[in-house]
């Protein structure tokens, strides 16, 4: 588990500097490269890449407003960011030993004085996998990953408009590979997730939201009937439990009238199964089939004795936290194809019916939906197009219903070897419909981005 003291804004990179010196510091063998041709020590690859870009937003604060227009109080809407992105690969692939390691520091820097409280200087992922003895019938793997994640909110008066999460999970599994075909893996996770909001105007709200730590046993196995299709059986159990169980829910995107001025957030525990096929069928078909059942089942005690008591004392409702997933919303189901009709041209299509546990309240069910295009077009010219659309519904003391809707399109043209020229687009937009009978647009975002990523 990735372990960051004092400030967490630079831990992604300084994560990475340290993985990276100490592999190369017992890594035997020469380092040698040319531009493009990627870093080699002994039997490791690494690839050090750089995007640098610009990012524009036409509604940075995700508020349910949008005035393309400067007005009275603002120059304009929209918002103009810096992006310097660098990032780091390294694999390894040996007999005994298998490794790979990823790390990518996102800052995003505004341009216009009145955007800075958007500059977000803390995102980045790092994520780390060992694989000891790959090829016996005996081996052990070890992985983490940290991601540092943060999203901009309607809190345009605050002088950090985001929340961000901060999340850390730590894999340990024994795998067992009775056959050529065949692998079974038994292990656990330990999850640490920490969630900080925007500091609110004339409130004492702390800015450090909650925390949770979260982790359970874990079971998977295979079977590769063909080369590169397999049926699958996934299970595992996840048990969590929550810093503050009665957090303060004034100021944010909260409706204090409807909740009360603190909110309602249970400890709890859940469990699910699934199984399928995964793979390759044809020369140009892929399938993925996944079906299965699961459940969370909430604590309703750890909010009654944190509280002090029913927490109807202020909350005008008192209601909604006991709720469990179950019966039908427990069903959990995954279906993705992808065909590939000309050389180039990949079409993919899917589905997916799913549940997690949030952390404003007890936990959303979802349905999605999406499709995507992708091609490549002569040897230098890619392009990339999809969309998307989520039907949320969250349950327990907050309950809303929301559509949340998708678009983007990206292309990328090979400039080089060892450099690209990114343009993209994206459209997102969230509709809710949980304060009245009709439903209401939260907020729509527009976003441009242009930029080159060069890769040693």
């Amino acid at each position: 588990m990735a372990v960051c003291f004092g400030s967490t804004r630079n831990c992604p990179v300084a994560v990475a500097a340290l993985a990276s010196a100490l592999f190369l510091g017992l890594a035997p063998g020469t380092a040698h490269a040319n531009a493009g041709d990627h870093i080699r020590v002994g039997d490791a690859e690494i690839v050090p890449s750089v995007f640098v870009g610009m990012e524009w937003q036409s509604n940075p604060y995700y508020d349910d407003v949008v005035d393309f227009l400067p007005d009275a109080n603002q120059e304009s809407y929209g918002g103009l960011a810096l992006l310097t992105w660098p990032e780091v690969l390294v694999q390894m692939d040996g007999p005994d030993v298998a490794f790979d390691l990823s790390a990518r520091w996102e800052p995003r820097i505004y341009m216009t004085q009145t955007r800075r409280n958007l500059t977000r200087l803390a995102e980045g992922s790092f994520g780390a996998d060992l694989d000891l003895l790959p090829r016996s019938l005996i081996g052990f793997k070890l992985g983490e990953d940290f991601r540092i994640q943060t999203r901009a909110m309607d809190a345009s008066y605050s002088t950090d408009a985001f929340a961000r999460h901060l999340v850390s999970t730590t894999r340990a599994v024994l795998s067992v590979r009775p056959g050529a075909a065949v692998e079974l893996d038994v292990g656990g996770h330990f999850t640490w997730d920490d969630y900080d909001l925007p500091p609110q105007a004339s409130t004492s709200q702390n800015a450090n939201y909650n925390s949770r730590i979260s982790g359970g046993p874990t079971l998977n196995a295979q079977w590769a009937f063909f080369p590169k299709t397999a049926f699958v059986l996934k299970g595992g159990a996840n048990f969590f439990a929550w810093q503050n169980n009665f957090v303060n829910a004034e100021g944010g995107n909260f409706a204090t009238d409807d909740i009360g001025d603190r909110l309602a957030i249970p400890n709890g525990w859940g469990w699910r199964a699934t199984g399928g096929l995964i793979g390759r069928f044809t020369e140009r078909l892929v399938l993925n089939v996944l079906g299965g059942y699961g459940q969370i089942r909430y604590n309703e005690q750890s909010v009654i004795d944190e509280s002090g008591g029913h927490p109807e004392a202020s909350n005008p409702t008192g209601t909604g936290f006991d709720q469990d997933v179950k019966g039908i919303e427990g069903m959990l189901l995954t279906v993705e194809l992808s065909s590939t009709p000309l050389l180039g041209h990949t079409v993919t299509g899917g589905y997916r019916k799913d549940f997690e546990d949030s952390w404003f309240t007890n936990y959303v069910h979802y349905h999605y939906v999406f499709a995507r295009y992708q091609a490549v077009l002569g040897s230098r010219l890619g392009a990339s197009l999809e969309a998307g659309y989520r039907r949320e519904q969250f349950r327990g003391e907050v309950t809303r219903d929301d559509d949340f809707v998708r678009g983007s399109l990206g292309i990328t043209y090979n400039a080089a070897e060892w450099l690209d020229v990114d343009l993209g687009t994206l459209w997102v937009r969230r509709v809710s419909a949980d304060a009245t009978p009709n439903a209401e647009i939260e907020y729509d975002n527009v976003m441009f981005s242009i930029g080159v990523k060069g890769i040693y």
